[in-house]
C-alpha cells in the first residue's frame, strides 16, 4: 500500500487520528495512491499508527515495533534533523508511507 500526504491535517503531523471513513480513499490528509481499490481493508492499519503515534510516550515504546520499520524511521528522520531540514521535509507534502508485505509502515520522502 502506498499513502501520500495530501494536506496539513493533523493526521500527515502525527499529531491525531480522527476517525477513519471507510469510503474514501482520503484520510487525515493522507490519500491512498495504491491499490486504488477496497479501501476500508487498508484504511485501519494506517489508522491504528498515526493513533499510535499520537499516544503516551510508554504506549509509544512498547508498541511502535509492531507497526513502523525502526531502521527506516531513523534513516528518514535523523539527517531530517541533523540537516535541520524539518520545515521542509516533514512537511506534509514531501512525505509517503508504505505499507509492505510483512505489515510494517515505513516513511520515506516524496522526491529527493
Amino acid at each position: 500500500m502506498l499513502y501520500k500526504g495530501n494536506s496539513g491535517a493533523e493526521g500527515t503531523a502525527f499529531k491525531s487520528a480522527s476517525v477513519f471513513k471507510k469510503a474514501l480513499p482520503t484520510w487525515a490528509g493522507f490519500e491512498l495512491k495504491y491499490p486504488y481499490e477496497n479501501y476500508d481493508a487498508h484504511g485501519e492499519g494506517m489508522y491504528q499508527l498515526v493513533a499510535l503515534i499520537s499516544e503516551s510516550d510508554e504506549i509509544f515504546n512498547s508498541q511502535i515495533q509492531q507497526d513502523l520499520t525502526i531502521d527506516n524511521a531513523l534513516d528518514y528522520f535523523l539527517p531530517i534533523n541533523l540537516l535541520r531540514a524539518s520545515a521542509t521535509l516533514l512537511d506534509y507534502r514531501t512525505k509517503k508511507i508504505i505499507r509492505g508485505a510483512g505489515g510494517l509502515f515505513a516513511i520515506m520522502p516524496l522526491v529527493l
